[in-house]
């Protein structure tokens, strides 16, 4: 074999920068893939299980997230006010107050900022 090619009749070819990517690839073709999860740690070997379950079925796994993303879209929407909750479905204050630390500076300075903008110059009023 020639570094740098796949031998004759493999699935993948080599290439010099992905030799592990292409290992369990390649494990798998040639039916070692038993000594793959040999070395795992528990949550090593605990990913490599789930993800050989979702692999194996796909379209279980993406209906059963679909049906769990939903549940808990209707029951987060559910909690609001319009369809019988008790909290508001958006909040009056400005989107820099809904990320800012309660009774912090950068709250203060918005705070203040805000009292300042509604307030009139002097010379930019009217005179009569």
């Amino acid at each position: 074999e020639v570094q740098g090619w796949a031998p004759r009749g493999a699935l993948v070819p080599y290439c010099f920068g992905c030799a592990p990517a292409l290992s369990g690839v390649r494990a798998m073709a040639t039916g070692e893939a038993e000594k793959l999860g040999a070395k795992d740690s528990r949550i090593s070997g605990a990913m490599r299980a789930i993800g050989i379950r979702i692999g194996r079925y796909p379209k279980r796994w993406a209906g059963v997230s679909a049906v769990v993303t939903l549940v808990l879209l209707f029951a987060g929407m559910l909690t609001r006010i319009q369809l019988g909750g008790s909290k508001p479905m958006t909040t009056p204050d400005p989107f820099e107050l809904q990320w800012g630390v309660s009774g912090g500076r950068t709250e203060k300075t918005i705070r203040f900022m805000d009292v300042q903008k509604d307030r009139q110059a002097p010379w930019k009023k009217t005179s009569s």
